[in-house]
């Protein structure tokens, strides 16, 4: 028997959850070792600057989810090849 919308929308939920939560598992290693060379850095310029871990966080917040550009000018996230983003991708072309 078929899916039915409801279920497609439910799987289509969990397969998206489950893509981010990978990619987030991948950036977050990443993120951290990116805010703390901003951190060194800030200490070297000048080490009398307050709040730089908190400006350093501010600063790559959203390190991994901005896009960058690819050769073919598709914009692209960081992780979006792992396994879960591309069965999440293939259910949702497939259910278009």
């Amino acid at each position: 028997m078929p899916l039915g919308k409801r279920e497609l929308v439910c799987g289509a939920y969990e397969l998206e959850r489950r893509c981010e939560e990978a990619r987030k598992a991948e950036i977050e290693p990443l993120r951290k070792d990116a805010i703390e060379r901003c951190v060194k850095l800030l200490e070297e310029d000048d080490p009398d600057v307050s709040n730089k871990h908190a400006d350093c966080e501010q600063l790559y917040r959203d390190y991994g989810e901005v896009g960058h550009i690819t050769t073919d000018g598709r914009e692209e996230r960081l992780f979006n090849n792992l396994p879960e983003c591309l069965e999440f991708y293939d259910a949702e072309r497939k259910s278009k």
